[in-house]
This record gives C-alpha cells, structure tokens and sequence, in this order.
C-alpha cells in the first residue's frame, strides 16, 4: 500500500473507532468510506482475536492495531 493510501486508511479507522457506538457500526463506517474514497469492492474486519488469510488486490491491504485492544484488517478485492 502507498504511504499517501495507507496514512488515509489509517485516518478513516481512527477517526471511525474514535466515533464508534460499536464495534459493527465502526466496521460498516470504515467499509463505506473507503468505498466512496477509494472505490467500491472494500472489505473491513474490526475485532480483538482473529487471523485471516484473504486474497486482495496489490497494494490495497493494510492490518493494524487500534490502542493496542482491537486489530483492524482492511482490504480491496
């Protein structure tokens, strides 16, 4: 993922999970947003245990975690 990509990514997660109400309503904001930024076909997976394995397309998957609690996996298929 581009640094400018991946910074925007991160701003979009922080700024969800700051706001959220839930976990799912975080989740669904995330998805939506990428998908009006940076087209459609977005994936966002927001939970504290999980391991994935997924097939996305080059450089559009970022995996982070949110204070150190909850993981965040983000990607375009």
């Amino acid at each position: 993922m581009s640094s400018d990509l991946q910074s925007e990514c991160v701003d979009i997660i922080v700024s969800a999970l700051d706001k959220r109400a839930s976990i799912d309503v975080a989740a669904r904001s995330i998805k939506e947003s990428l998908d009006r930024k940076f087209g459609s076909s977005w994936r966002c997976i927001v939970g504290d245990s999980f391991g994935f394995a997924v097939t996305h397309q080059e450089a559009h998957a970022l995996h982070m975690y949110y204070q150190g609690q909850l993981a965040v996996l983000v990607f375009k298929c």
